[in-house]
């Protein structure tokens, strides 16, 4: 009788040893089967109102001779002024050059890319059946006596 209790004690310190790792929680296999992307590209067009120049230069000065005509008895020598604006906004820069230049309209065609990434996966579960070691009491023909082997099983539980 000692030898069955020693027998219990050994399974029971065995089963305590071994039940963490058996119901520890199982992870699910994946494999990446394919990566799609989709791209997508919107012009937008933007309109703006007429800005307001932000800086003003005089670049150059051009001289231009007026000929003589019925009101004017000689020619005479006109001096314009050639002033660069500059337009500045987060969707654009523009430049403008000229005797009294002014921007009265502007449309900026300003491309959106989209991007969709399509991503196929697929998972494995774990089987539920094993072939594993196990540890039991078995029952022979006239008594109860330790067991210790390898068999096959169905996990009837998930975890």
């Amino acid at each position: 009788m000692k030898k069955f209790f020693s027998y219990i004690g050994a399974i029971t310190v065995l089963l305590i040893i071994l039940t963490p790792l058996c119901f520890r929680k199982k992870e699910v296999r994946t494999e990446t089967l394919r990566t799609e992307r989709d791209t997508l590209v919107i012009r937008d067009t933007i309109r703006d109102t007429i800005p307001h120049y932000r800086e003003k230069y005089i670049t150059r000065v051009d001289t231009i001779y007026l000929p003589a005509t019925d009101s004017l008895q000689k020619e005479h020598k006109v001096v314009i002024p050639i002033e660069q604006k500059t337009y500045v906004t987060d969707d654009y820069h523009a430049v403008v050059e000229g005797y009294n230049p002014a921007l009265t309209y502007m449309e900026v065609y300003k491309n959106t890319e989209y991007i969709t990434q399509t991503e196929y996966i697929r998972q494995y579960k774990k089987s539920r059946y094993n072939l594993g070691i196990q540890v039991g009491i078995g029952r022979t023909r006239k008594e109860f006596s330790p067991y210790i082997g390898i068999g096959f099983q169905y996990n009837l539980f998930g975890w």
